[in-house]
Parts: C-alpha cells; sequence; structure tokens
C-alpha cells in the first residue's frame, strides 16, 4: 500500500545530556501559538522490576519538563521493541501504578499516553476509567504490530513483526478513536484524545476533528510531505475549544530512559544545515519548521 511503513529500528536513543540540551533549542524555536510536545520512554534491563520502570518513566519526564516541555508523552506502546515497556498499555494495573509514580514527581504537569492497538473493548474502557486524575490525554495508534509479506507470499524480515505506520493503518485508527469517544461519552470522562496514525492529507486532519479528538499528530508522512505540518497545506488548525492543533510544524521528540536518551541521533547540526539549505530554496518565511526536519532525521536515520 502506497504511503505505508514497516518501521524496523525500534527506539535508538544517546545520552539524556544530549537530547535534553536539543529540547532547549527546540523550544527556543516555537513560534507563536506552538507548544513543545516531548516523548518519553523507559529503557528497562533485564531483571527490572516494575518499580524501576516506572521511576524510570517519571525521571524521564522530569527531564523533559525541566528542559522546556509544555507536555510530555509516556509511549507505553512500541511494537518494534521485546521489552516491557513496549507492550505496557496492554496492563491497565502496572500501567496505573506507573502512572503515579510519574505523577508523584511531576506533580500536576500535563501528560498524555501513547496506546498502541487496543482489539478489545474491554481494554478500551479500563484506560478511560483509569485515566480520570491521571491524564489529560490518550494518544493512539503509533504503529500496529504485523508480520510482512511480498505479494508472492515471501515473508520480509526473517517472518518477524514489525510496527506498520501510515495509510495502512488509517482506518484502524478511526474505529479504536470512536470506541475510545463512545466511552468518554458513556463515563462522562474530562480526558481526551488524540489521533496518531494514516495522516497524509488536511483531509485526513479534518476526519479525526470529526470524530471528536483534541488533536492529531503525524510523523512519517512527512518524509514524503516535508510541508505536511504547514499552516497551507492542513488549513485546518484549531480544535472545538479553539486551541491551535497544527501550525507550520509538528513537534514529536521521543527520548529514551536512564541515561539513553534523545530524538537526535546526530544532533541539531544536521537539522540546521537542512534548514539552510531550505532558505537558499526560497523558504525563509518558514525556517520554525524544525520540527519536521526532526522528525524526518529521526525516521530516516534513527
Amino acid at each position: 500500500m502506497t504511503g505505508s511503513w514497516a518501521v524496523s529500528f525500534g527506539m535508538p536513543s544517546r545520552e539524556p545530556k544530549i537530547w535534553r540540551d536539543d529540547l532547549v533549542t527546540a523550544k527556543q524555536c516555537l513560534g507563536a501559538g506552538q507548544i513543545l510536545s516531548v516523548s518519553v520512554v523507559a529503557t528497562p534491563e533485564e531483571g527490572d522490576d516494575l518499580k524501576t520502570i516506572g521511576e524510570d518513566y517519571a525521571s524521564c519526564a522530569r527531564w523533559a519538563f525541566e528542559s522546556g516541555a509544555d507536555v510530555v508523552e509516556l509511549n507505553f506502546s512500541c511494537p518494534n521493541v521485546k521489552t516491557p515497556d513496549g507492550m505496557l498499555y496492554t496492563q491497565p494495573t502496572a500501567s496505573k501504578d506507573v502512572l503515579y509514580r510519574v505523577r508523584d514527581l511531576v506533580g500536576d504537569k500535563p501528560l498524555l499516553v501513547k496506546l498502541g492497538f487496543v482489539g478489545e473493548d474491554a481494554l478500551a474502557r479500563s484506560w478511560v476509567e483509569l485515566s480520570g486524575g491521571l491524564v489529560q490525554g490518550l494518544v493512539m495508534i503509533n504503529c500496529i504490530g504485523a508480520k510482512v509479506q511480498s505479494p508472492d507470499g515471501k515473508d520480509f524480515f526473517s517472518g518477524e513483526s514489525r510496527g506498520i505506520a501510515g495509510a495502512a493503518i488509517s482506518e484502524a485508527v478511526r474505529k479504536q478513536v470512536s470506541t475510545f469517544q463512545s466511552f468518554i461519552h458513556e463515563h462522562r470522562s474530562k480526558v481526551k484524545t488524540i489521533a496518531v496514525g494514516g495522516v497524509t492529507e488536511a483531509t485526513d486532519v479534518s476526519d479525526y476533528l470529526k470524530l471528536g479528538v483534541e488533536g492529531v499528530q503525524t510523523a512519517t508522512a512527512a518524509m514524503l510531505k516535508p510541508l505536511l505540518g504547514s499552516l497551507r497545506e492542513i488549513g485546518i488548525t484549531k480544535s472545538r475549544s479553539g486551541s491551535v492543533l497544527l501550525k507550520r510544524a509538528v513537534f514529536e521528540f521521543a527520548p529514551k530512559g536512564r541515561g539513553r536518551a534523545s530524538i537526535l541521533p546526530f544532533g541539531l547540526d544536521f537539522i540546521d544545515k537542512l534548514i539552510q539549505c531550505w532558505i537558499r530554496n526560497g523558504n525563509k518565511g518558514s525556517v520554525r519548521n524544525i520540527g519536521i526536519w526532526k522528525r524526518i532525521q529521526h525516521v530516516c536515520f534513527g
């Protein structure tokens, strides 16, 4: 399927000092109406218990806020790793314990949780119920794990599952968002939903907004359409409450925990070169799109 991806690079990272400095620089590049949303994940080591994993998430969240994040997303889902953090969202009780540890350290600052594919209503209900008072929003879906085959049935990646992103998962995202919105209404919950997956056109943003989401994220699509996050292309920039959803750039960072964290495997100098090239080609009014270039580098070289 055109515009879809089999993601297989896991969650690479560099030292906390590097990504924390990157966040400070990124915050300085924001324009009017933009916020810095930072996604963090723990780095479980063999033998780590839930308490240790929770403390790692909490430390990363605190570092992100200290470096200028306006909101932190806790990544509880990644089908490209085999460590416990990659499927944490499937364990509501364990997830709640981690959330309490993060809350204890960051106080009442805004938190999001990134979820993976939720195929059972019971799990969706559990997340709506436990989110109250703990997080402001639920992000869904970053990728869906699946095996990849050629048209003649040959297995890619030695038959191992990979995270599928892009247009191939858009229908699943819409269905899951609708399910969560139904349960949120039923429970009169204040938690918001944020859609991600298969966003390649302005109409995709519009479709998600009609489902009741508070915001929309995009990631891999920027490799095909670098200006996807610009006002010229998106056209829709406000939610029902009037908050800006997409304006010039989509800032989505993926620092990793405990001593190994960063979104940029090559540093900001690489981004600077891309921006200068962009300016030379007549895009002087869009320098603040640095967030898109960060995501491109992370996807292509991460």
